[in-house]
């Protein structure tokens, strides 16, 4: 887990410097430059996040060893990432999981930085002390699913997207007019530091509690 930590530690840390860079940018923020520049950046967080958590599941699942020495035993079965996706997606949907199945391909995976959805399945996958995982997960599901919510408004721009960003803004200083992108740079109504920032900062307390 130190490994894992360590990695995202780094990849956040060029994250905060890129962020840096956008919000430089001279010009106007309805520049598409700078549209296109926060967009990415959101990309490449949602996308580390993910990465993050489906190695976190995995680890757990196989057996590992915490940051503070505790082990984790691995739990029966097959523990390949592509039977544990099976396994999540089929549990999220309400259904027992075939014994011998697997996700065979990438698109049947489920979105792993969906926190939300994680919380719901973790009882059911026979991980042990997976109370440490529920906790580090539970302690900030607003940043990672409104980070999930802009994101996908981005990528799939439509009515329904636009109203679940703005849905959200009560929770930031600062307003939506044009694209949801605007919403990274409305400041967090309790920090007072821009969404991004503060999105970035509590997925790193995450990890943190996680491993």
């Amino acid at each position: 887990m130190i490994s894992l930590y360590r990695q995202f530690l780094t990849r956040m840390h060029r994250l905060k410097c890129k962020a840096d860079a956008i919000y430089g940018m001279p010009g106007s923020h309805l520049d598409w430059r700078f549209r296109y520049a926060s967009i990415t950046i959101l990309s490449e967080v949602w996308q580390t996040w993910c990465r993050f958590c489906s190695q976190l599941i995995v680890s757990f699942c196989c057996g590992t060893q915490l940051r503070d020495g505790t082990i984790i035993p691995s739990r029966p079965g097959n523990n390949s990432r592509q039977r544990i996706a099976f396994e999540i997606s089929e549990i999220s949907r309400g259904r027992i999981p075939h014994r011998t199945n697997v996700a065979r391909f990438t698109y049947q995976e489920p979105t792993w930085g969906d926190v939300n959805l994680l919380l719901r399945v973790l009882p059911s996958l026979g991980i042990s002390q997976y109370g440490r995982l529920m906790t580090a997960l539970g302690i900030s599901v607003q940043s990672p699913s409104h980070l999930q919510i802009v994101r996908n408004a981005c990528n799939h721009l439509n009515s329904e997207t636009m109203q679940r960003v703005r849905n959200i803004q009560p929770y930031y200083i600062g307003s939506v007019n044009q694209h949801p992108f605007e919403l990274m740079w409305c400041l967090e109504s309790t920090s007072k530091s821009d969404a991004i920032y503060f999105w970035l900062d509590e997925l790193q307390t995450i990890a943190e509690l996680a491993t």
